[in-house]
């Protein structure tokens, strides 16, 4: 009762589950992960040998996943997730420049946290995977634009939510998802509720468009989440972006991967210097 009060009426963020992966003496950088939708920060695990020495490494549970509380009521939209990773951040005393690393959903949450919470936190993002996708309030019933091919397909799953669940078990059984994904404890109502309010409904395009700190973007060459066009577009407007294609699909491995630490090893080098 006294949760719900909380955190549903008087709308206090949550505190989220976090993991240091690696915790030195006197970190140069803080950097943050954020998974994707339906995974966990153990999803990074692969990563954190590769990672900068000298960074404090903090991996976060975005509400509705892994060890993360999963209220029923919550609609899981992009400010939640940054108003209770602000709260998680402030109890984890950092006082280091943050890096804020996102993966999928976690990309579209960072823009949203960078978005509101900047500029006294967040220095740099590296967006794995940003599913970004630009506004359209009227589109026709059967408009072939790539984005809206996906909303639909987001809007289907939504609506079959027994037919999501069987899809979802069956990818992490054979494990054509990351790491991080747990098949047998795959919280099924927040993930339908991460598409609706978060990636269907996204405001990430408009937010991406204003955030001035540098931001790295990392897509795999064969992902069909991610629409390039739109990618390139933002390019084009905003100069403080960097683009990295590699050979990969949508999870990080591979090429991606090597790409993905690359960036996070730049944004890390760039933090430190004297422009910066």
């Amino acid at each position: 009762m006294w949760q719900q009060l909380l955190h549903r009426y008087l709308r206090l963020p949550y505190r989220l589950n976090s993991y240091e992966f690696r915790s030195p003496a006197q970190p140069s950088v803080t950097i943050v992960l954020l998974h994707g939708i339906g995974s966990s920060l153990g999803m990074w695990q692969p990563l954190i040998a590769k990672l900068p020495r000298s960074a404090r490494v903090i991996g976060i549970d975005l509400l509705g996943f892994g060890a993360s509380p999963k209220p029923a009521w919550n609609v899981y939209g992009a400010r939640t997730q940054a108003d209770s990773i602000a709260r998680t951040l402030f109890s984890l005393n950092i006082s280091e420049p943050i890096i804020l690393v996102g993966h999928s959903l976690g990309s579209l949450v960072a823009i949203e946290f960078a978005h509101r919470h900047y500029p006294f936190t967040i220095k740099s993002l590296v967006l794995i995977s940003p599913p970004l996708y630009k506004p359209d309030r009227h589109p026709k019933q059967f408009d072939p634009k790539p984005e809206e091919v996906l909303r639909r397909m987001y809007a289907l799953m939504a609506e079959n939510p027994d037919a999501t669940e069987k899809v979802l078990r069956l990818a992490g059984k054979y494990y054509l998802v990351n790491k991080g994904f747990r098949a047998d404890t795959v919280n099924v109502p927040a993930y339908l509720a991460s598409l609706e309010a978060a990636i269907i409904n996204q405001q990430s395009y408009q937010d991406i468009l204003k955030i001035k700190q540098p931001i790295h973007i990392v897509s795999g060459q064969f992902d069909a989440i991610v629409l390039d066009e739109t990618i390139r577009d933002i390019t084009r407007q905003q100069p403080n972006v960097e683009w990295t294609r590699a050979l990969g699909g949508h999870e990080i491995a591979g090429a991606v991967r090597v790409a993905t630490i690359a960036s996070i090893s730049k944004a890390a080098k760039d933090t430190l210097t004297p422009d910066n």
